[in-house]
């Protein structure tokens, strides 16, 4: 049900939503202002945003001069659910995928900071009056707060129309806002993450979810997943410019286990020599057997070769979407074998590593 739609003097038209009334005709409404290249200011669950269609330049650089803000700045892509992330961002990293999953729909902003020199920033708000209006536009649509730029963002209609009275097209009026401060903002960078904006969601928060562990999983554990296991590391460490030491630090966890495997024997001695001449080191490694506690706690799991999955999967059925093999095809056991067999092992671990990082990180 509509209210009496107030037409101002200068073309700022104002729709309110009132409790228990259905919303669609005004979210229609709204829909239709963005995806004909207007502006639209509506609530959503932090402060009041302002949107515009991404698909036409009139429309942005319009949003920068009712912003009072110079061309080119990056404006935030609002989605209606975190399921269309990928039509957006060619590379979504492990940890931040974590993240996605914990937060979204909520007061988070993301920025993928590989998309392009200052990243792309996406949220996918709490409030579904603002995930419909997004959804029925139908073009991406680009968010900022309903106000002009160095102001306060506005958690009310009053709000905004102190600032933008004139200047925007419709104003959906929700109440307040229930949050009333902006999203966090979390870029996401080269294997790194850094909260730029703390708001509800805390630093603390995110570096809870923002972790990952990673299992190699062969026979046992003397030879194929520990030298998986160390090269993982050691190119995490090339890739992020850090120690193996920060590595958990940065929310990276590395281990392996053997379907078959003796706790607490060592590495064989040609695993050992094959890691030092490729930079890395099973000294201290010593085996593990593959455990229920091992696989319900790893975020992706990889194997050596077809059998190893099957254990997994008898372990735990549900593992199934998070295990995969470590390359395109098994990776044979060295053991009986010499020097050579040991090298050839784990260089073609290593490669299959490096591709897998890229996926990943």
């Amino acid at each position: 049900m509509y209210s009496k739609k107030r037409f101002r003097p200068n073309m700022t038209k104002v729709l309110r939503i009132e409790p228990e009334a259905d919303p669609g005709g005004i979210i229609s409404d709204a829909a239709q202002v963005l995806a004909n290249g207007g502006l639209c200011a509506f609530p959503t669950e932090t402060v009041y945003g302002l949107g515009a269609s991404r698909n036409n330049p009139a429309a942005v650089a319009r949003l920068d001069r009712v912003k009072q803000r110079e061309g080119g700045k990056h404006y935030t892509l609002m989605l209606a659910d975190r399921e269309s992330l990928g039509q957006h961002v060619k590379h979504v990293p492990l940890i931040a995928e974590k993240v996605v999953q914990r937060f979204w729909p909520g007061p988070l902003t993301i920025v993928f900071g590989d998309e392009g020199t200052e990243g792309l920033g996406i949220r996918v708000p709490a409030s579904r009056t603002a995930r419909e209006i997004v959804r029925r536009a139908g073009v991406p649509v680009l968010v900022t707060s309903a106000n002009i730029s160095g102001r306060p963002p506005a958690t009310s209609v009053g709000h905004v129309l102190a600032s933008l009275d004139g200047l925007v097209d419709l104003v959906v009026d929700e109440g307040e806002t229930r949050l009333k401060e902006p999203s966090t903002v979390v870029v996401f960078r080269e294997g790194r993450w850094e909260v730029t904006r703390e708001g509800l969601i805390s630093r603390e928060m995110i570096a809870k979810q923002a972790r990952v562990t990673l299992l190699f999983v062969c026979t046992g554990n003397s030879c194929r997943s520990p030298l998986a296991e160390v090269i993982c590391r050691k190119q995490l460490c090339d890739r992020l410019d850090c120690s193996e030491d920060d590595l958990e630090q940065l929310g990276y966890r590395v281990i392996s286990a053997g379907t078959q495997a003796v706790a607490g024997q060592s590495a064989s001695e040609e695993a050992r020599l094959a890691a030092r001449e490729i930079g890395c080191s099973l000294a201290d490694h010593t085996t593990r057997p593959l455990t229920e506690k091992a696989v319900r706690e790893a975020d992706r799991i990889y194997t050596m070769t077809k059998s190893h999955l099957k254990t997994i999967q008898g372990i735990d059925p549900g593992a199934e979407q998070k295990t995969a093999l470590l390359g395109e095809s098994e990776i044979a056991d060295p053991i009986g074998g010499d020097g050579d067999d040991f090298r050839q092992c784990a260089q073609v671990i290593e490669d299959d590593i490096r591709e897998l990082l890229d996926k990943l990180i």
